[in-house]
């Protein structure tokens, strides 16, 4: 599937001067198209877009009649079409459920296209969730979310719901679209708001960053493949020199606002964490970075290694662990043993603990402790250094 449109259906205004049966039109401009007159945007979408599936949300009192302005001539004919229209139009109308699954059925056959019609009470909040949560298909490249109509708080909600679905549901992109209302023959522009997804991008690569460490997602913001190198680098503790940073932080330019904080972000969160320092104090801040998130594995794995490449590089790795053993003292001695074992139960997921290490092991805050130790120990070996 390749598109789905979500679109929101209010109670509608009647036309000034008009009949009972005539509701509000307006001309909508969708950029580089012909302008299309309705009075019902969902209908000029429709058949823009195309959709593989429309998803529809309204209330008892919406205009779900007005369904029909996606094809009159093939619409605006039959038993279903006269009591939808009847219940949309009567005095205190209220569409009865029934109606509206037999018009979802009618509409489905005579378009050819999955349609989904969907009441909720006007002080609607978490049905609408439940909705976009049942009727969002799966690995969808393109979800268009229409927010022009219905109670102002509808478009809100699935606006902020939709980006948790997109990572449940994994669509690909995102776009909100805005119909501005004008009397016509002045035209509605209908607008395509890219930057809700833009900012979605930003958010994820964001979160990565602050909860995994993985900041490559920046390279694809910023169009940039040097912080794609640069995380290789970082996940294979290869070298960074000051220089390689300074040279990307001069290219991180910005074409617009989301960019730009993309940018700030990288210069501020990122790039000094890795500025200066040695391999072995860049593992232990990684370690330190993994505690904090109580991901023991990856923190013991690294501040253990961290704390063998305190030792001269011309060494080999086993030579290095000797050297290191011979320079510590017994208390720095019971640190480092500590760290070796409590990393060897971790990364092996050995049962058979020492007694000692039990109450570590059964404690994230203890945990935390021995990494921070262990970091500590680290800035000393490598200022002897």
């Amino acid at each position: 599937m390749q598109k789905v449109l979500i679109s929101f259906i209010g109670t509608g205004r009647k036309a000034q001067g008009g009949g009972k049966e005539e509701y509000q039109k307006a001309i909508y401009q969708i950029p580089n198209r012909r302008p299309k007159e309705s009075s019902l945007i969902t209908s000029v979408l429709f058949n823009e877009l195309k959709p593989d599936k429309l998803i529809v949300i309204g209330t008892p009192q919406s205009i779900w009649a007005e369904l029909s302005k996606i094809n009159p001539e093939l619409l605006e004919s039959g038993e279903v079409y006269e009591r939808i229209w009847e219940e949309t139009w009567e005095d205190k109308s209220v569409v009865k459920k029934e109606t509206l699954k037999e018009w979802e059925t009618y509409l489905k056959e005579k378009l050819n296209t999955q349609i989904s019609l969907n009441l909720v009470d006007n002080d609607a909040i978490d049905s609408i969730v439940e909705i976009l949560y049942k009727e969002l298909p799966e690995k969808v490249k393109e979800v268009y979310l229409d927010i022009t109509h219905a109670f102002r708080h509808f478009p809100l909600i699935a606006a902020f719901a939709l980006p948790a679905l997109k990572y449940i549901k994994a669509f690909e992109k995102l776009t909100l679209i805005y119909g501005k209302l004008a009397k016509p023959p002045e035209k509605s522009p209908v607008i395509f708001l890219d930057t809700p997804n833009k900012l979605l991008e930003l958010l994820e690569a964001i979160s990565l960053t602050q909860h995994a460490g993985n900041f490559e997602k920046f390279a694809s913001i910023l169009g940039n493949n040097k912080i794609e190198d640069l995380y290789l680098k970082v996940e294979t503790n290869r070298r960074i020199s000051n220089s390689t940073l300074n040279s990307l932080e001069k290219e991180l330019l910005a074409h617009d606002i989301t960019q730009k904080m993309a940018a700030d972000f990288l210069k501020k969160e990122v790039i000094p964490n890795l500025r200066g320092d040695n391999l072995a104090i860049r593992m232990a801040k990684r370690a330190i970075f993994f505690a904090e998130r109580n991901q023991f594995l990856k923190a013991y794995t690294l501040i253990f290694e961290a704390l063998v490449n305190t030792q001269p590089e011309y060494l080999s790795y086993e030579d290095k662990k000797k050297s290191l053993e011979a320079l510590l003292n017994k208390e720095e001695k019971n640190i480092y043993n500590t760290i070796r074992r409590l990393r060897n139960i971790i990364a092996h997921g050995d049962n058979k603990v020492d007694s000692d290490l039990k109450g570590i092991l059964q404690n994230k805050d203890k945990l935390k402790d021995w990494v921070y130790k262990g970091f500590e120990l680290v800035k000393k070996l490598s200022n002897s250094n």
